[in-house]
């Protein structure tokens, strides 16, 4: 819901249910597009949502993307995690 700065709508009530999910009524949210994210951010007793910028790669790329970026990070690590045989010895894992 996008409510003008310093500007609060109090006309619903809203709750959280047994497994700690919050349903946000359809009529609350307005024209709000499916799959929309928000950063909830917590200031003493208000949760604000602020919209997300950006889409997360998963969900904007197709999967031709996905496969490439797979491939790409897969080359870069072809070689393990680039740490000598010294260090991933047992004995050297704790030091």
């Amino acid at each position: 819901m996008c409510v003008p700065q310093g500007r609060i709508d109090m006309g619903h009530l809203l709750e959280v249910d047994e497994h700690g999910s919050l349903t946000v009524p359809s009529e609350v949210l307005g024209s709000v597009r499916p799959h929309s994210r928000y950063r909830a951010e917590v200031h003493g007793e208000l949760l604000v949502l602020r919209p997300e910028r950006g889409q997360p790669f998963w969900l904007r790329a197709t999967p031709e993307e996905r496969v490439a970026a797979f491939r790409a990070w897969d080359a870069r690590h072809r070689e393990g995690p680039g740490l000598s045989g010294e260090a991933l010895r047992r004995e050297n894992l704790y030091e």
